[in-house]
């Protein structure tokens, strides 16, 4: 296969749209020069048929004299042809020649008759006929045009002019040869210009393939020095922004690899490099806080610095292909629980040894457990009593009614204890573990606490106790109308239980700074300050014998900030401006809420 370099293709390229622009400029000139030349024909001897046709009412024979073939009409139409200057054809209606001033009157029998000719039924129907074709009759290639001939009115023949076309013929022909030579005068030089414009860009490309190369060798200070803004300059300039571009690039890279060092450096996970005859080649600063190491480890063994039960048989499987991950506990002083992880390096020979300090999340799972024993032991104190108070219905309470309704009334208070218990623990879980779908829309705050505050009413006119709400009617919040009722509900109920006889249990409300603020207060003894930061924790009671004495089961206000927080919002307490307790709870108004969307 043949292959052109880039200057051949441009010249290869150049000489083919020349050829391409001559040949269509050629064909349009001829075309056009050859339709304009033709219609000045038909213009002119339209203008001589009309002054024949004239000229042959006035001036030829009577109306009484045959239209047959002969002396007479042949003679009228050379005298008109002489007048005229062109052949005259007088041409009978049913398409007999009768008169032809090129043809001599004794052939005008063998004359074919023309009545089915183009021009001549044109005219015969009334309209001017025009036809360009080769004659018959005299063997050259003529131009047509024929009028109606009439006499007293009435058609009774066409009167046709014909010229030769050897004119136009001969102009056309003038006409392509100054095309011919001016293209290829054309051509010529739009060869020599195309040679040097090949030349000159071969040469800039040239260059620039040598800056290229020199790049490409990494020499990123080459430049190709190109100005001005033609195609090879601003590839040129577009090099020289690579080049400086790439410098950039790699000056990043080595600011990415100081940064990767220093991250790598300040990572809360321990990592180990290790090459494939076991030492320790690359390490970070937490490794050696956890393993209690010095800085000096670098090329000695790991299996010898590691002073992990466990470790060896890690790092021995890992250089085989096997990777492991483990929970290994350090030895004195730390006692740290490291879950360790190591793995053969994919492209390399060696090992990568990862250290995560697991010590506080298994702190947290021993937290957990206590939860669950503290749940259990909640349980286990309803259940007990129900318990006692069958056995003591079945036994010695069966004949005394007095004691089988008190029984009764133990039972049932420790049973509703347990199924609140047990409903509070479930929707702690749902929340916990993130299972509870929120959904967030406009609530309008009053109607949705009143509703909270009528259910409520029967246990407040019980103790007394006065519920107040001071929320604008037009207040609108982002919330879940499910959370807001499990909210509310649970810190008015607790304010209704915890406070004494005859208080009052006010909730209102205010916007500000797009954040809508509501506030339960109470006029009840108030909590103090040294539980108030754990008030939300789970199971966690100001009085445990008040709080079980009033059904409480420690899970409510845990709850409760769980609700608040998947709504977005916060929820903290505080002592009130005259004594008592203060909840506020904060959620997003509407107009913030489409703000922050947008």
């Amino acid at each position: 296969m043949i292959r052109f370099g880039f200057r051949a293709r441009l010249f290869w390229a150049t000489l083919v749209s020349i050829l391409c622009v001559l040949g269509v400029g050629y064909w349009y000139l001829r075309n056009a020069t050859e339709r304009e030349l033709l219609a000045r024909l038909h213009t002119e001897l339209e203008v001589r048929v009309g002054m024949v046709g004239e000229l042959l009412v006035r001036a030829g024979p009577d109306a009484s004299t045959e239209l047959s073939p002969g002396e007479t009409w042949n003679e009228v139409a050379q005298w008109l042809g002489a007048v005229g200057r062109t052949r005259v054809t007088l041409i009978r209606a049913d398409g007999v020649v009768v008169g032809d001033s090129d043809v001599a009157a004794d052939t005008l029998s063998e004359v074919e008759n023309h009545r089915e000719r183009s021009e001549v039924r044109a005219a015969l129907s009334g309209q001017s006929g025009v036809a360009r074709r080769l004659s018959e009759t005299v063997q050259s290639r003529m131009i047509y045009v024929a009028v109606p001939w009439r006499r007293d009115g009435q058609l009774v023949g066409v009167v046709r002019l014909a010229l030769p076309a050897t004119e136009l013929d001969e102009a056309v022909s003038e006409l392509t040869q100054g095309l011919t030579v001016s293209g290829g005068v054309a051509l010529l030089i739009a060869l020599f210009v195309s040679t040097v414009a090949a030349h000159l860009a071969s040469t800039s490309a040239r260059a620039l393939t040598q800056v290229a190369q020199r790049m490409r060798d990494g020499d990123l200070n080459a430049r190709s020095g190109q100005r001005g803004t033609d195609e090879f300059a601003v590839l040129g300039q577009a090099l020289d922004g690579l080049a400086e571009s790439l410098s950039a690039t790699l000056d990043q890279l080595k600011g990415e690899r100081d940064r990767l060092d220093r991250v790598l450096r300040s990572m809360h996970e321990g990592v180990l490099l290790i090459d494939e005859a076991g030492e320790i080649v690359l390490f970070n600063a937490a490794v050696l806080e956890m393993l209690f190491l010095n800085s000096g480890i670098s090329g000695r063994k790991a299996m010898d610095v590691v002073k992990l039960d466990g470790f060896r048989e890690m790092l021995e499987a890992a250089l085989r292909g096997e990777s492991s991950s483990r929970e290994l506990r350090a030895k004195e002083p730390s006692q740290k629980i490291l879950l360790t992880n190591v793995r053969r390096l994919a492209r390399r020979k060696g090992a990568l040894a990862v250290f995560v300090d697991i010590t506080e999340q298994r702190h947290l799972e021993t937290v957990r457990q206590e939860f669950v024993a503290n749940a259990s032991h909640e349980l286990r104190t309803p259940v007990a009593a129900i318990l006692s108070a069958v056995e003591t219905l079945q036994g010695a309470a069966a004949d005394d009614p007095e004691a089988s309704v008190a029984f009764m009334s133990m039972i049932e208070r420790n049973a509703n204890r347990l199924r609140s218990l047990v409903d509070d623990l479930l929707a702690l879980s749902l929340i916990e573990s993130g299972r509870l779908e929120v959904e967030l829309k406009p609530i309008l705050l009053r109607p949705a606490i009143e509703g909270v505050i009528n259910g409520l009413t029967p246990q407040a006119r019980a103790k007394e106790t006065e519920l107040l709400c001071r929320i604008p009617t037009n207040l609108t919040v982002m919330a879940s109308q499910t959370g807001i009722e499990h909210v509310f509900s649970n810190i008015i109920d607790n304010a209704i239980k915890y406070c004494p006889p005859r208080a009052s249990v006010t909730v209102a409300a205010r916007a500000a700074n797009g954040v809508v603020k509501v506030t339960v207060t109470d006029t009840g003894p108030g909590i103090d300050a040294a539980h108030r930061e754990r008030i939300f924790e789970r199971f966690y009671r100001v009085d445990t014998g008040r709080s079980r004495a009033v059904g409480g089961t420690g899970l409510g206000l845990s709850i409760v900030k769980h609700w608040v927080e998947a709504m977005g919002g916060t929820v903290r307490v505080e002592a009130g401006a005259e004594g008592g307790t203060r909840f506020c709870v904060a959620f997003s108004d509407t107009e913030a809420a489409a703000a922050s969307e947008k």
